[in-house]
């Protein structure tokens, strides 16, 4: 077997162990009555890459209402997944999530998605009401409907910037597979989740991408942050950005 092929088998063996953990993780948040959805991961492996195709991941990604942020903290810790960090040492650029462990599974919980509206609450409500099911290690769990998975494409890419070659790779063939009539309901999706400056600046990272913001009437960017996370900018320059737009002697300390 040579280096490739190994190297498949090993994120085949990741990837299963990590859907597993999602079924396991979803379903408890759910006999606790709490509302969950899968990101990322197994939902875009499974709908724009074909079979046999390597799209390995990591960690699983979880949506979960702001409101009970909190406690699902709490259930997952019941099931061994303890907080990377405490949530009140998260930096802003983690504020919409939280990294927990369980030996070497990692799950981010997120209350929010970066480059959504300010009203995380509001924005949940919209995403859970164009829901869909989805599949994961033989169960039936809930992920984002298709136009906000689409719209979450273009998130993804400008929250990391051309650096994280997987969300760019995504997001190229987002463009490439799906139709004009998608992308045009998905920027209509973003309006509503006030999510068009995000989508925008994912989309303006790739020459295809481009195209189609022109396309849709979708001015520049115009917002130095984007900007700065979109070209995948230091982490200093970011800091000092926020440093500089922070207004008080109390807040910048």
């Amino acid at each position: 077997m040579d280096a490739t092929s190994r190297r498949r088998l090993l994120d085949a063996v990741v990837s299963l162990r990590l859907d597993a953990a999602a079924a396991e993780a979803t379903r408890t948040l759910e006999q606790a009555g709490l509302r969950v959805l899968l990101l990322k991961g197994p939902v875009i492996a499974a709908w724009l890459y074909d079979a046999g195709e390597n799209r390995p991941y990591t960690d699983v990604d979880l949506l979960v209402a702001p409101g009970d942020f909190p406690e699902a903290v709490r259930v997952l810790g019941g099931i061994g997944f303890a907080p990377v960090l405490q949530p009140e040492e998260r930096n802003s650029a983690m504020r919409h999530e939280l990294p927990l462990r369980r030996d070497d599974v990692f799950i981010d919980l997120h209350e929010t998605i970066l480059g959504l509206g300010p009203d995380a609450a509001a924005c949940f409500e919209l995403l859970w009401s164009d829901r869909e099911p989805t599949v994961v290690a033989g169960a039936q769990r809930w992920s984002l409907g298709l136009h906000d998975r689409t719209v979450h494409l273009a998130l993804h890419a400008a929250a990391n910037g051309l650096r994280d070659v997987k969300a760019c790779e995504d997001l190229r063939r987002g463009l490439a597979r799906l139709d004009a009539q998608t992308w045009q309901e998905a920027e209509a999706r973003a309006r509503s989740l006030r999510a068009v400056p995000t989508f925008t600046a994912g989309l303006r990272l790739l020459a295809e991408g481009r195209e189609l913001a022109d396309r849709l009437g979708l001015g520049a960017v115009l917002d130095p942050a984007l900007l700065l996370r979109a070209a995948s900018a230091p982490r200093g320059s970011q800091q000092l950005l926020e440093l500089a737009s922070t207004r008080g002697f109390r807040a910048r300390a």
